[in-house]
Formats: structure tokens, C-alpha cells, sequence
């Protein structure tokens, strides 16, 4: 409190005193005035008690109400320095559990990703030497990862361009497609046209193993040229005419000493009225065709 708040503190104290002197004056002016009624002099003990309340009030009680509110602040204040410092101590010693947990795994020599994986934000031990340690552990895995997978990328490509170069040469000497296609793999850092010209000499090689196997079908040229044209005629194997026209159905047979007789229907849709039909009926006799008509 400064002065001037001691001063209209004692100010108030002296009225509040005088006022307060009042009510026994009062009371003893019905004895010492003979003038003095007792109602008169009650009157005036009454009225000196709230005029002593209101200089106590703006006074020595609002100077007391305002060092109660500043003694709560202060406690208050107190309560919550304390709990702070209680919540930073906490923070502080699970930074530190965290901590040393991760010193723990790079004692143990375990994988930087899960040291990484346990690493928080931490506001109380940014700058220890520990977490500085736990970094460099950390950065030194992402490095080691990196070089590791760039050594492994050019070992591939190292194998990759090995194995291509074994694949052109085999290529070049005309050996058969298959052990070409033996020795493809998924490539990963190869040219899309060198694989390109790998695929299109298997497949090359591959139409011609499929076209000798239907040329060795067919008894001669014509059945052949048939073939290449999309059409069957007289005497084509059945194999060759499923090459052509698919899948066979709904088959009929008669077994003789002599031959063995097969009908059977292609090309099967459905009609707009949901029933099934076929476009064309072939018959063979011991597996070559010697009729076909359209249905």
C-alpha cells in the first residue's frame, strides 16, 4: 500500500472511531442533557453506526478486500507456477525414458527405422548430446539405405545388360525361340525397344512353331492356304478347323469297324428370344472333314 492509501486509511479509521464514540454519546446525552429525549438520544447512537460502517467500507475494508484478492492471485499464481513445474518435470523425464530407450536399440545395434519410428518432438532435450547421437544414428541408416539401394539398382543393371547381351548374341546365331524365352525376366532398367525386339523374335518364333504345327495338320497345300484364310473346306483335320472356328458343340458320333463318324455345331449365340443356336454343322470321318454346311 503507498502512502496516500495509508493516509485515507487512517483518515477513514478516525471518523469510523468518532462516529463509533458517537453511540455510547448518544446513549449517555439522555443522562447529562436534560433536554435530550430518550428517543433523541437513541437516534443519534443509531445514526453514528452506519455512518461508522460507510468510512469503514471505503476505507480500512476495501483496503483489506483488495489484499485478500492479491493474497488469492498470489496463490493462485503459486498453484499454477507448480503445476507447470510438476508437468514440465513429467515432460522432461518422458523425453529423457524416450531417450534412453533409443540409446538402448543403438546399443543393441537394431535397425535405424525403428529408433526412428520412437522419435518424438521434444521440447526439453532438443539440444542434448544424447538426441544429437540419436540423429546421427538416424541419418547414417538413411544414408547406408540409399547407398545400399544404389548399389543393388546398378548390380540389376549391371546383370540386366549381361543378360541382353547373352539374349542378342543368341538371337544373332538364330537359336530357337524358346531358349530365348527361357532366359527373359522382368527388366527394370532395360530400353523398352531392345525388350521390344526380344518379344517380337519369341513371338515371330512362336508363329512359325504354330504354323509348321498346323502345316503338318494339313494334307496338302490347299488345306493350308483354307486355313490361312479363315475358311474350312473338304478334308481339313478337326484341329485345324477349331483354329478357325473355335470351340465345338453338342456332338453326335457313329462308331463303324471301318471309320468313325463325329458331327458337331460352331459358332453357338443366342437369339433376341433367349434360344440357342449355331451358325455352322461339320461332319468328320476319322477326324477330316467330309461335309459342312451352314445353319
Amino acid at each position: 500500500m503507498n502512502i496516500l492509501g495509508k493516509i485515507w486509511n487512517g483518515f477513514c479509521w478516525l471518523w469510523v472511531g468518532l462516529f463509533l464514540l458517537g453511540v455510547p454519546g448518544g446513549v449517555l446525552m439522555y443522562f447529562t442533557e436534560p433536554d435530550v429525549t430518550f428517543s433523541e438520544s437513541i437516534g443519534v447512537a443509531i445514526f453514528s453506526i452506519p455512518l461508522a460502517w460507510i468510512f469503514y467500507s471505503i476505507g480500512p475494508k476495501k483496503s483489506r478486500d483488495k489484499r485478500i484478492e492479491e493474497m488469492k492471485a498470489i496463490a493462485e499464481r503459486a498453484a499454477k507456477k507448480k503445476e507447470a513445474e510438476e508437468r514440465e518435470a513429467k515432460e522432461m523425464e518422458k523425453e529423457a525414458n524416450y531417450i534412453n530407450e533409443m540409446l538402448e536399440m543403438i546399443t543393441e545395434g537394431l535397425d535405424y527405422s525403428l529408433v526412428e519410428n520412437k522419435m518424438r518432438v521434444f521440447k526439453h532435450h532438443k539440444n542434448s548430446d544424447d538426441l544429437k547421437k540419436i540423429e546421427d544414428y538416424i541419418s547414417k541408416g538413411h544414408e547406408a539405405k540409399k547407398k545400399a539401394a544404389e548399389e543393388k539398382e546398378a548390380k540389376e543393371k549391371k546383370d540386366e545388360d549381361a543378360l541382353i547381351q547373352e539374349i542378342n548374341k543368341m538371337i544373332s546365331s538364330n537359336q530357337d525361340y524358346k531358349l530365348v524365352q527361357e532366359k527373359m525376366m522382368p527388366f527394370k532398367h532395360v530400353k523398352k525397344s531392345e525388350i521390344k525386339n526380344i518379344e517380337s523374335y519369341i513371338s515371330e518364333g512362336h508363329a512359325k512353331d504354330e504354323e509348321d504345327r498346323i502345316r503338318a495338320l494339313c494334307d496338302d497345300e490347299d488345306h493350308f492356304k483354307s486355313y490361312k484364310k479363315g475358311k474350312i473346306c473338304l478334308g481339313m483335320h478337326i484341329e485345324v478347323v477349331k483354329e478357325i472356328k473355335g470351340y465345338k458343340y453338342d456332338e453326335k458320333r457313329n462308331i463303324s469297324a471301318d471309320k468313325e463318324t463325329y458331327k458337331y455345331k460352331y459358332g453357338k449365340f443366342t437369339t433376341s428370344r433367349g434360344n440357342k443356336r449355331y451358325k455352322l454343322e461339320v461332319t468328320y470321318e476319322n477326324d477330316r472333314v467330309v461335309s459342312f454346311k451352314d445353319l
